[in-house]
């Protein structure tokens, strides 16, 4: 203890202010700060086998299943490679419906454009995150099925159809729920 000059007694305090402590707190909230980061970012788990993921000479999409319609599930079980560089899968909807994706290289702008115009000569344009996609119908031998093709730049042509019942905004919807791998 000590006197001030008025005679008032006062306390020091011994302090418990450490350097360490500090560094300490840093470090743990820093952390917890990247934790929670990761996990808020982090995209669902690939199902895309790693050996079918690099055998092919572009990036491959799938539908995130968070972001499918009500009902939709990716099978998981039937993604493959088919002949050349073709990756195929379905979406299932319920009562053996599927919906059937194909991914291949990307052609040339003109095989695009003659795939529309000689397949797809009723077709709309609509907006994706990836791209312009062209919705239309396609003669599939003694059915019609509707069908989406999708070019995206620096990546795969993707083709994708399905019976011609499907809800055209589910359709949409399936299409706008493709994530990279």
């Amino acid at each position: 203890m000590s006197l001030s000059k008025t005679g008032s007694k006062k306390i020091i305090q011994k302090s418990n202010n450490y350097p360490g402590k500090f560094a300490v707190s840093i470090i743990i909230m820093a952390f917890i700060i990247v934790t929670v980061s990761i996990l808020m970012s982090s995209k669902p788990t690939d199902p895309v086998p790693k050996s079918i993921l690099t055998s092919v000479p572009y990036a491959i999409y799938y539908p995130d299943q968070s972001r499918l319609p009500s009902g939709y599930t990716l099978d998981i079980k039937s993604i493959q490679k088919s002949s050349g560089n073709v990756v195929e899968y379905f979406v299932d909807y319920g009562n053996k419906q599927l919906v059937v994706v194909f991914e291949q290289t990307m052609p040339s702008q003109s095989t695009i454009n003659h795939f529309t115009s000689t397949y797809m000569p009723l077709h709309t344009t609509f907006w994706t995150p990836m791209g312009n996609a062209v919705l239309g119908a396609i003669n599939y031998g003694k059915s019609i099925r509707s069908v989406v093709s999708l070019p995206i730049n620096n990546g795969p042509w993707i083709i994708v159809t399905a019976p011609s019942n499907i809800n055209q905004n589910d359709l949409k919807q399936v299409i706008n729920s493709l994530i990279r791998s």
